[in-house]
């Protein structure tokens, strides 16, 4: 079974690079919540490759101070896990 350690530590340094406390403790709710269902079933939808995908996307955009496309690789992002998730739940 796949580790969720690297999506987690990748999502906790971009809230911590964004000052955002509101986010870094959002994504620790929805980590503990996450969890759960990566034991159940999420680890085995293929949407990884994606998701890796995006994290780097992310962080370049981040680096080059593209907010809107950061925005837009986040959007995605977000909108990718939700779909997973709905079809484990």
């Amino acid at each position: 079974m796949r580790s969720m350690a690297p999506a987690t530590t990748a999502h906790a340094l971009l809230a911590e690079a964004a000052h955002n406390e509101f986010l870094a403790e959002l994504l620790e709710r929805m980590y503990n919540q996450v969890l759960r269902l990566w034991y159940v079933g999420l680890h085995r939808v293929g949407r990884l490759p994606e998701a890796i995908a995006e994290h780097h996307e992310l962080v370049n955009a981040i680096a080059a101070r593209d907010a809107d496309g950061a925005e837009a690789v986040m959007r995605r992002h977000v909108a990718g896990f939700e779909k997973e998730f709905l079809k484990v739940v």
